[in-house]
């Protein structure tokens, strides 16, 4: 697969406001997975999120920056200039999803520690990325080092 080219959003920009359970939310999606961040961004569209593609760390902290606020951050851990647990940590308090090729206890802990809500392992089912997206608790943001003893449902992880 080739790394992603377009960084431009799938919709029109959002109010920023916090959404609640069944409202389109603003998604930075941070895949260099061109075909990958394409059928995300798609799936998630249809969800009526709108979606805004970064294929690199880099890029994806010039959106952030230029765009405002997103309320949740979906990004692959493995980017070509850096980590997706680095470009967590630099945007701060934006709930946030890691997806990854791998998805031990050891990759689960430290996407905790950096300040991501869950893990999911690639082949991502789009299923539990949405069932993760209903299940956030917008009146908070992610706390890092939130255990998953804390959450309600415990680690959420999908393929192998």
């Amino acid at each position: 697969m080739e790394p992603a080219r377009a960084d431009e959003p799938e919709g029109s920009p959002g109010s920023g406001a916090s959404p609640g359970p069944g409202k389109g939310i603003r998604i930075l999606l941070v895949e260099d997975h061109s075909d990958i961040a394409r059928v995300l961004a798609t799936l998630l569209s249809r969800a009526g999120h709108v979606v805004t593609t970064a294929g690199s760390m880099s890029r994806a902290e010039q959106i952030a920056a230029a765009s405002g606020p997103f309320d949740l951050l979906i990004s692959d851990l493995s980017l070509p200039d850096g980590s997706g647990l680095e470009l967590k940590r630099r945007l701060g308090d934006i709930p946030g999803i890691a997806v990854s090729g791998y998805s031990t206890e050891v990759d689960l802990q430290e996407c905790l520690d950096a300040g991501f809500m869950d893990l999911l392992a690639k082949p991502i089912e789009f299923a539990a990325l949405r069932d993760l997206i209903r299940h956030i608790d917008w009146s908070r943001p992610a706390a890092p080092g939130r255990s998953p003893e804390t959450r309600d449902d415990g680690p959420t992880t999908s393929g192998p």
